[in-house]
């Protein structure tokens, strides 16, 4: 995977320790909603909110 989020050398040059706190502070805040949904989505979550949508009308 590009970028090796595991890499120390990366984490160090933006301040941060480890995997999650690098992306977040590679990302904006839209960039990282937009990353989560597409990856719901990928999962089949999205479908889940439809269906959830449908049961409530």
């Amino acid at each position: 995977m590009f970028p090796d989020l595991n890499d120390a050398e990366l984490q160090e040059s933006y301040g941060v320790m480890g995997a999650e706190q690098l992306v977040m502070a590679m990302l904006t805040p839209g960039e990282f909603d937009e990353l989560v949904a597409t990856i719901f989505e990928h999962n089949g979550f999205a479908e889940m909110d439809d269906l959830v949508d449908e049961a409530k009308n």
